[in-house]
């Protein structure tokens, strides 16, 4: 996106970059490495299943994802009035969540958030990208 000054996908100015990188990085840090410890417990590729490991974990992915939630619940977009990096990777992170842990009844504690995934990803410059969003009704479990 830095290659690219004038696509906008780091903000408008220095600040809006920043507050791109500090979404970006919450995302990864809390709700992507969640997720991604969630899938390794149930594919058994991670470690070997553990509830406890495998509560902890879910738990710290809601969390992150109510934080990105909360925040959505008065803009429609991380920073600023357009699409930025931060969307997209957010976006990204909830539609692997919602494949596995993200569930009916936690997507109804999330509405904002789910918004802004069907929002990212109907995008028409990142449509293909995204495909069809595949949601649980059920969290899998081991």
């Amino acid at each position: 996106a830095s290659l690219a000054p004038n696509s906008g996908l780091l903000g408008a100015d220095a600040k809006d970059a920043a507050l791109v990188d500090q979404w970006v990085h919450l995302a990864e840090s809390e709700a992507a490495s969640s997720t991604g410890f969630i899938q390794g417990l149930l594919r058994g590729t991670a470690l070997p299943y553990n509830k406890p490991v495998h509560n902890f974990f879910v738990e710290r992915q809601i969390r992150a994802l109510k934080t990105l939630d909360a925040h959505l619940a008065t803009r429609t977009f991380f920073v600023g009035e357009r699409i930025t990096l931060a969307d997209i990777y957010v976006a990204y992170i909830v539609s692997q969540a919602v494949t596995v842990s993200v569930d009916a009844a936690v997507r109804a504690e999330l509405p904002h958030l789910i918004r802004h995934l069907e929002t990212v990803a109907n995008q028409p410059k990142i449509k293909d990208i995204f495909g069809p969003i595949q949601y649980v009704e059920k969290a899998l479990q081991f």
